[in-house]
C-alpha cells in the first residue's frame, strides 16, 4: 500500500465510534493505488444530513440531502508538498439507510461513498449514461477489489 498519499479523516463526533478510520483510507488508497497516483492529499468529512444539504446547497444550488459530494481541488499544499485534489464529503445518516434499504453493512455502503468521492476526485463523472456506465463499472470493481483483505480481517 502506497504511503506516500495523504488522506485526512474529519468525523463529526456523533459518529466517530461508528466509523472505522482505517478502513477509510484503505479504501481510498486502493483505488489511488490502482491508478498509480502517488502524493496526493485529500480530506474525507462524514457529516450529518444538515450539513450535507447545507453544502449541496451552497455549492450545487440544489436543497436536498444527498449522500457523497466531492469537491475538486488542484493545488500544492506548502506545509506537505502534496498535490491537494480535493475533498470528499459522506452522509452518515444517508449511507446508514442505504445500507439497510440493500441489506449490506455500513462499512460496505462508507467504502462504496468513499470509491464514489475519489473517483470524482480523479475525474470520473456521471453526467451523461456513457459516462454513467464508465464510472459506475469502475466503482463497482473496486468494491469487489477491497472485499477480499477485508474479509481476511486485515482492516
Amino acid at each position: 500500500m502506497n504511503e506516500n498519499n495523504i488522506i485526512h479523516i474529519n468525523i463529526e463526533k456523533d459518529y466517530r465510534n461508528l466509523v472505522n478510520h482505517a478502513r477509510l483510507k484503505f479504501t481510498a488508497n486502493t483505488v489511488l493505488n490502482y491508478f498509480d497516483k502517488n502524493d496526493f492529499e485529500f480530506t474525507v468529512s462524514i457529516v450529518d444530513e444538515k450539513k450535507i444539504r447545507e453544502l449541496n446547497n451552497n455549492f450545487r444550488s440544489i436543497d436536498s440531502e444527498t449522500d457523497v459530494l466531492s469537491f475538486s481541488a488542484n493545488e500544492i499544499n506548502p506545509e506537505t508538498g502534496k498535490r491537494y485534489v480535493g475533498d470528499i464529503i459522506i452522509s452518515y445518516p444517508i449511507a446508514e439507510k442505504q445500507s439497510l434499504s440493500l441489506h449490506h453493512q455500513i462499512s460496505d455502503e462508507l467504502d462504496l461513498l468513499t470509491i464514489h468521492g475519489v473517483l470524482h476526485l480523479l475525474g470520473y463523472d456521471h453526467e451523461s449514461k456513457e459516462e454513467e456506465k464508465q464510472m459506475f463499472a469502475v466503482q463497482s470493481k473496486f468494491v469487489q477489489i477491497i472485499k477480499e483483505p477485508i474479509k481476511k480481517n486485515r482492516i
